[in-house]
């Protein structure tokens, strides 16, 4: 060959070439939709299935800790206003009907009380009703004690400058709910939105518990927030460890997590720190 340095730049290119399609066929794609679970005057659970349809996926992760069954019913349920029905788990029932062959796993903790009922020749349906049962219990008292903090550091009389401090995080609280309910799944994707959610447990941990500190002498209800938050990181920790235990697992594939918006900030910087995956994180279009 006249010119050897030719034929190596080109045997190079060649085998960059071929890892390059190598690496891109092998790579995940992994897309995280953040979700109100109730309804919204913007989001229900058909928008939310048309997202599922118009993105294919090959596996989808939802925010429980048993992995998803349809269950008979449960769109008449909703017409008729007989219960309380999660977008999510309505949009995947209508999703899974169409799609049998997509998996839909769990990737929550558990919240029953009850860990060794399976062990017990409980049954799995008995077993996911008393789960559903226990997260709602958790929602309700996490709910309660926000409530019962607040009004008692409301009621107390701050200077200045903590008073302009705790209404900062009042307001952004505010924007952030108002947010969830008036806009669509679109908009609360968006990190202008969801990143809301990362700047308010900041300042739970820098503004608020040390407000409480300094004002509160009800140590039973700063204690009761405290546990409450630390058992939400501890939670965020677990789904995000869960998520990425799963999709290593699942190279090549197209993942769709569907989660509360509050957890979707702490799942993305997770994932984000993720090198030895290859991994493409998706944004909702």
């Amino acid at each position: 060959m006249k010119h050897p340095f030719l034929g190596i730049c080109i045997l190079l290119f060649i085998s960059n070439l071929s890892a390059f399609g190598q690496q891109n066929e092998n790579q995940t794609e992994l897309l995280i939709i953040g979700v109100n679970h109730s309804r919204t005057k913007k989001i229900n659970y058909n928008k939310l299935y048309q997202l599922l349809e118009e993105n294919k996926p090959d596996l989808i992760l939802w925010e429980q800790s048993e992995d998803f069954k349809s269950v008979f019913g449960l769109r008449t349920a909703y017409r008729l206003k007989i219960f309380s029905i999660g977008t999510e788990q309505l949009a995947l029932q209508v999703f899974k009907k169409k799609n049998k062959t997509i998996p839909i796993i769990g990737f929550d903790t558990s919240f029953s009380l009850r860990k060794n009922d399976l062990k017990e020749n409980v049954t799995k349906r008995k077993y996911r009703k008393e789960e559903s049962i226990a997260k709602k219990k958790y929602i309700k008292e996490s709910i309660r004690v926000s409530n019962i903090f607040f009004t008692k550091l409301y009621k107390n009389k701050m200077n200045n400058e903590d008073s302009i401090s705790y209404w900062s995080y009042v307001n952004l609280h505010n924007n952030y709910i108002e947010d969830v309910f008036n806009k669509s799944l679109q908009e609360i994707n968006l990190p202008v939105v969801y990143n809301q959610a990362k700047e308010l447990e900041k300042m739970e941990s820098n503004v608020i518990i040390p407000l409480a500190r300094k004002y509160m002498m009800d140590s039973v209800a700063l204690n009761d927030y405290i546990s409450d938050l630390n058992f939400g990181k501890a939670r965020n920790s677990y789904m995000a460890q869960k998520v990425i235990d799963i999709v290593s697992n699942q190279s090549g594939k197209k993942i769709i997590v569907l989660t509360g918006l509050s957890h979707k900030y702490f799942l993305l910087d997770a994932l984000n720190k993720q090198t030895k995956m290859n991994l493409k994180l998706l944004s909702l279009q």
